[in-house]
């Protein structure tokens, strides 16, 4: 699967912070239209949404899976639940271990 580490990585951090009764099997799918993105609290169960997309996208897929990774870190980033350095090294254990 594609980025296997950053998924996982980024869905602990949002399901510790604000869902932690949540499981990342979402049912629903979510749109962006109905989330306030400057509310990251009201915004994260659509962040899960997308990393369970990606988590199901194969490796072969890797643009796709890059622009959806890149906007997931980048919100995370901006809310400061991620640090660009983090940000960076999820992507460097997902090229070490084969997941791009």
């Amino acid at each position: 699967m594609a980025y296997d580490h950053s998924v996982e990585q980024c869905s602990v951090k949002i399901l510790q912070k604000f869902h932690p009764t949540v499981s990342l099997e979402l049912r629903h799918e979510y749109r962006v239209s109905e989330f306030n993105i400057f509310n990251i609290e009201e915004f994260s169960p659509y962040l899960l949404w997308m990393l369970s997309r990606i988590k199901n996208m194969k490796k072969g897929d890797n643009t796709q899976a890059a622009r959806w990774i890149g906007y997931v870190q980048g919100v995370m980033e901006c809310h400061g639940l991620i640090t660009n350095e983090e940000s960076r090294n999820m992507i460097r254990k997902d090229k070490e271990l084969g997941n791009i």
